[in-house]
């Protein structure tokens, strides 16, 4: 359950000046694939449905990023590797953890949906916004039962539809971002 990147339709990649890393806030979980907020008080957390969204988490670290940890074998899986991180009471304070993270809304992942493709509102069609999965404390899927193809309804993704290497995942780019969204 996590966002995995796919493409970019901005035209030319994402840029350095896509990604930025934040410190994660204190007492919450945090995997790779996860969408992160940062408005609720500078840190990186968990976000919530239809507010501004910062992006996606890209790398996980306990020092300065980026950090390449343990010994590598070209080919094979390194358990060293942070994938998913706890955060300390304190993280805020000792900045020990710290997430990298891709804020281009040009991006399209691919993103498990909780819930049946098709069921609320032509979800497995293209067009149409959905929100992460807060109710489930998910933050690598989106919830089916959010989606909207209102205008009047805020949503933190908008969907370019069923991905085609994956009939259960949606396309996803960010809808409501932080740093350009009015609502943030």
């Amino acid at each position: 359950m996590a966002f995995t990147y796919r493409k970019d339709v901005g035209g030319s990649g994402s840029s350095n000046d896509d990604f930025v890393t934040h410190t994660l806030a204190n007492s919450e979980t945090f995997a790779v694939g996860d969408v992160i907020e940062t408005f609720t008080n500078g840190f990186g957390a968990n976000p919530a449905a239809a507010v501004p969204v910062l992006g996606v988490v890209i790398s996980l670290s306990d020092g300065v990023l980026p950090e390449v940890k343990g010994t590598h074998t070209a080919g094979a899986t390194n358990t060293s590797d942070l994938q998913t991180v706890t955060t300390a009471a304190d993280n805020e304070t000792t900045g020990k953890f710290k997430a990298q993270v891709n804020v281009s809304e040009t991006a399209v992942y691919s993103a498990t949906v909780s819930g049946t493709l098709g069921t609320t509102n032509d979800s497995d069609l293209r067009g149409g916004r959905v929100d992460i999965d807060s109710a489930n404390t998910s933050f690598g899927q989106v919830l089916e039962t959010t989606f909207t193809r209102s205008f009047a309804t805020a949503a933190n993704f908008y969907s370019h539809g069923v991905d085609p290497s994956d009939s259960t995942k949606l396309l996803l780019s960010i809808a409501q971002s932080e740093t350009r969204s009015p609502l943030a």
